[in-house]
């Protein structure tokens, strides 16, 4: 068996490196609840995020089903709202294609001004991202419903 020898000063900074390191930790306990808790990636803020995006598709989904059946008022409803949660979730894509199928509706409804504001807003909010596939893809589907406007 070996015995390390340490000088008194060797000791004195290890005891002090523990010591701080003790310090540091037990006092973390007090903060780190609140910041996980407050972090983007905590489970409960995940899951709130998850929980809204699920309500906008929900929306989305449920404007797509009504619009199908001919109920364009309260398909509009519903994109209206999903178009909304989208815009407060920062999900810039799903909106502008939103408020793209907001202005079929709109359209069907005989609202054509509403309907052409959609679609500038739509494509306003697509020429503020960065150019990928999935906006290029974007573009179509609202330059097709811009076509079928016009």
């Amino acid at each position: 068996m070996h015995i390390i020898k340490c000088s008194s000063r060797t000791l004195r900074l290890l005891s002090c490196f523990v010591l701080s390191f003790l310090l540091t930790f037990s006092q973390a306990s007090f903060w780190l609840p609140d910041a996980i808790a407050n972090s983007p990636t905590s489970p409960v803020s995940l899951a709130e995020r998850s929980r809204s995006r699920s309500i906008s598709r929900g929306n989305s989904q449920q404007g797509r089903t009504l619009y199908e059946l001919g109920r364009y008022a309260e398909a509009a409803y519903a994109w209206e709202q999903a178009a909304r949660q989208y815009e407060q979730q920062g999900d810039t894509i799903s909106q502008a294609s939103t408020l793209s199928n907001l202005a079929l509706a709109y359209q069907a409804l005989g609202e054509i001004t509403e309907s052409e504001d959609a679609i500038a807003q739509s494509l306003t909010l697509l020429t503020q991202l960065t150019a990928t596939s999935e906006t290029a893809s974007t573009f179509a589907q609202i330059w097709n419903t811009q076509g079928n406007l016009l």
